[in-house]
């Protein structure tokens, strides 16, 4: 019985559609990762902390105060 509706389903491009444009989306951010980002950019990124920076810490310094467990 699924296997007739399915046959006779007018929608049957919708998951075509969907995976086209999900591998079209992979491809573009394949392409800008492996050609279009600089060493700069990738310096820049590398040098971000990894730990010590939370939420409630950099929302303090927004604002200028200290933050809430005393470090600064």
């Amino acid at each position: 019985m699924l296997s007739e509706f399915l046959a006779r389903s007018d929608l049957l491009f919708l998951p075509f559609a969907a995976m086209f444009l999900f591998i079209g989306a992979f491809l573009a951010v394949l392409y800008h990762v492996f050609f279009r980002m600089k060493k700069p950019m990738l310096d820049h990124v590398a040098s971000l902390p990894l730990e010590g920076n939370d939420v409630a810490d950099s929302e303090a310094r927004m604002r200028g105060g200290e933050s809430q467990n005393g470090r600064e």
